[in-house]
């Protein structure tokens, strides 16, 4: 599958960056999201805002601790929640925080484990393909 880079605002400034529609389930449904996918992430996280959303609860996770670019320290909650990108449908473990600005960032567990990504900076596209 290949997707283009996403154009977004940031700081005053148009850049384009990394980011896929992804959907989560949860007993409660679906959320529709734009995720960035970024290597450099150790766990797959998801803004701690969806979790409620998706019916899913904190009380039963595992917390853990993350760490941000910028050092700093924050509580996080393990969950595993089924994902959907375009035909392929996985469940893997996701950490749910208030430490990300975006929606969800995808990372190496939860993501990269079970796809192939090519990164085409110079052509503002990603191909992602499933892992064998």
């Amino acid at each position: 599958m290949i997707f283009p880079y996403l154009s977004v605002r940031r700081g005053g400034s148009i850049r384009s960056l990394p980011i896929i529609p992804i959907q989560i389930h949860g007993p409660a449904g679906r959320v529709d999201i734009l995720a960035l996918v970024d290597s450099g992430a150790e766990h797959s996280v998801i803004s701690l805002q969806l979790l409620a959303s998706l019916g899913l609860t904190a009380a039963n996770a595992v917390v853990v601790e993350i760490v941000g670019v910028g050092g700093k320290a924050d509580r996080g909650y393990l969950v595993d929640v089924e994902h959907k990108l375009g035909p392929h449908r996985w469940k893997a473990p996701a950490i749910f925080s208030e430490a990300v600005d975006s929606p969800m960032i995808l990372g190496q567990a939860g993501f990269f484990e079970f796809f192939n990504v090519t990164f085409k900076r110079h052509a503002s596209l990603m191909d992602i393909r499933r892992a064998r």
